[in-house]
């Protein structure tokens, strides 16, 4: 072909697209976008319930703890597990305002809780009850690390 041709294919190509109008929408698109959102709000549930889970066990094993007039050691570990026992409430309840946001925070505290017990597991295996207590943090950051991500992250507008 020429450039000639080329030109001439052009032009009746463009005419050929002015006569049909306007594209029809895009049905496919909306289809997959609605599958992609019923797909992470499947993900979500079972998410929000493990938070739940992890939030309320969490909260009835720290509180008396707490009231409990035990060490302070003791009650300081317990006022953090509980911080993130209400935490992990707060994102079942609200996920797409607060999931992402305890994240980082969840993780990071799982990792520091394995990591001593791991270092030193004789210890943990006698005091394993005492090593339970940290399964309802372990178990909310595993939710949160599994279904946090699957929320779209919100769009701010600028002023």
């Amino acid at each position: 072909m020429t450039a000639m041709d080329d030109t001439r294919l052009e032009e009746i190509s463009r005419a050929y697209r002015s006569q049909l109008g306007e594209a029809p929408p895009a049905v496919t698109d909306a289809a997959v976008t609605a599958f992609r959102a019923r797909g992470r709000q499947h993900a979500w549930t079972g998410a929000r319930i493990v938070l739940l889970l992890a939030g309320a066990i969490g909260l009835l094993l720290e509180v008396p703890v707490i009231l409990g007039g035990s060490a302070h050691t003791s009650q300081d570990v317990a006022v953090l597990h509980t911080a993130l026992s209400i935490g992990f409430l707060i994102a079942a309840r609200r996920p797409e305002r607060y999931a992402r946001g305890m994240v980082p925070v969840a993780m990071a505290a799982a990792v520091l809780l394995v990591l001593p017990t791991a270092s030193d597991t004789r210890t943990a295996v006698e005091n394993g009850v005492a090593e339970l207590s940290h399964l309802p943090v372990l178990a909310g950051a595993a939710a949160l690390a599994l279904g946090g991500w699957m929320a779209p992250a919100r769009r701010h507008r600028r002023a």
